[in-house]
């Protein structure tokens, strides 16, 4: 934190200050298994979350709805599907 100060890095030295004023706060890894059961170990708490996002995505059909494949372009994008302009169009643009 003085190296911070000296160095005139006010960023990382109100980072820290912070940091010292909270202090420790323990973090809990649990969660609930499909039956209810609590889990609390690393890797079971990240297999449980890994089956919950994978029944979350995917679609009615059985589908994963792409996640994972590669994609076709066209497939979901932000911007609306606009048909191209017609000899129609472009003669009434001139």
């Amino acid at each position: 934190m003085e190296t911070a100060y000296s160095d005139n890095e006010t960023n990382k030295f109100y980072r820290e200050v912070n940091s010292i004023r909270k202090g420790f706060k323990q973090q809990t890894l649990m969660i609930k298994d499909k039956e209810g059961k609590i889990v609390s170990n690393k890797d079971g708490v990240l297999q449980r979350w890994s089956e919950y996002y994978e029944k979350h995505f995917e679609l009615e059909d059985g589908t994963d709805n792409g996640i994972g494949e590669e994609r076709t372009m066209g497939e979901q994008t932000a911007e609306p599907c606009v048909e191209p302009p017609n000899d129609v169009d472009t003669e009434m643009a001139k």
